[in-house]
């Protein structure tokens, strides 16, 4: 069994197997910035860099019935979608889009790489032609994407979140388009 360790304010934390790695990415005890450590490796790496932690491999795994037990599992659906959005927080205020959608929250791309896990920022949706009617809501930042990539000005990222305030219309159109989505088959 391979042995991971992870770099916490400077110190060498671990053994971890894989699974514990999972789990703390889940409970975000760790996020995909973070360095970890194991033997082959020649120095402390992101784990967004680790090919053993990809989203492409994450999403895999998740599929796999034995592999099931170490996700956690989704609470309601979610749909892509491609809604047009501005947020603010403080004095801060940029554009994006919401590309994905569930009851209990979504991913946002937005423009600007300041923001962290745990902010709550203030979004108003600008809505999707007849489907969605614009909302705005508070918006809780649970994990932020990784870029190994220089970040620019123009450079978007990928928050996921959950909705800490949403008005029952916006929750009621966004369980309607689920369920339609459902008997569409999609």
């Amino acid at each position: 069994m391979q042995e991971w360790y992870v770099l916490q304010n400077n110190d060498k934390v671990g053994p971890f197997n894989f699974e514990n790695i999972i789990q703390k990415l889940q409970s975000k005890e760790l996020y995909s910035f973070d360095y970890v450590w194991t033997a082959g490796l020649d120095s402390w790496t992101p784990i967004a860099d680790i090919p053993e932690f990809s989203e492409t491999r994450m999403a895999k795994l998740v599929t796999q019935k034995e592999q099931n037990q170490n996700f956690n599992q989704r609470k309601s659906p979610r749909l892509e979608t491609n809604i047009e959005i501005m947020f603010h927080k403080d004095h801060l205020f940029g554009y994006g889009l919401l590309d994905s959608l569930s009851e209990g929250g979504g991913q946002l791309q937005i423009e600007n790489p300041t923001l962290i896990p745990t902010s709550t920022i203030f979004v108003h949706c600008r809505g999707l032609d007849s489907i969605i009617q614009p909302f705005n809501c508070e918006f809780l930042i649970t994990n932020k994407s990784f870029s190994r990539y220089r970040i620019q000005h123009r450079s978007k990222l990928h928050y996921s979140g959950a909705f800490s305030k949403i008005p029952i219309h916006a929750l009621e159109q966004i369980r309607s388009m689920i369920e339609q989505r459902k008997t569409q088959g999609g």
